[in-house]
């Protein structure tokens, strides 16, 4: 569809931040508005990263959740200076970190850190015991 909901033709997004349609009226919009301190508090609200799962196809949610896993390796890897994601098979708390918050399968994060699929189940392992 759109990346942006203010880009969709039938969203309220413009209305609520001044523009003059029909799709709301003014006291909705009064009500809404008093939520926020400011238009750009509502437009932050609202570019906000939900990790919920909806109705998207189990694809969509796969891809969402090997995005994040992306985003967690470069900022680990970017705060210890890790340049081969290979290397990533020392630290057992990233693979953790993976796995908590990504809920992604051993073998996925292994695919996606080059980490061996042993080193993935090892690392969960010893954090179980």
């Amino acid at each position: 569809m759109v990346s942006k909901a203010q880009e969709y033709n039938w969203s309220s997004m413009n209305e609520y931040l001044g523009e003059e349609k029909v799709l709301i009226d003014k006291v909705t919009k009064e009500e809404i508005m008093k939520g926020f301190i400011s238009e750009k508090d509502f437009m932050d609200f609202h570019e906000l990263e939900d990790e919920t799962n909806y109705l998207e196809i189990k694809e969509e949610a796969e891809k969402r959740r090997e995005k994040r896993a992306e985003q967690i390796i470069e900022r680990y890897c970017g705060e210890r200076g890790i340049i081969d994601k290979g290397q990533l098979g020392n630290y057992d708390e990233i693979i953790l970190r993976l796995l908590e918050e990504t809920g992604l399968s051993y073998r996925k994060i292994a695919e996606i850190t080059g980490v061996s699929l042993n080193a993935i189940y090892n690392a969960n392992k010893k954090n179980r015991t």
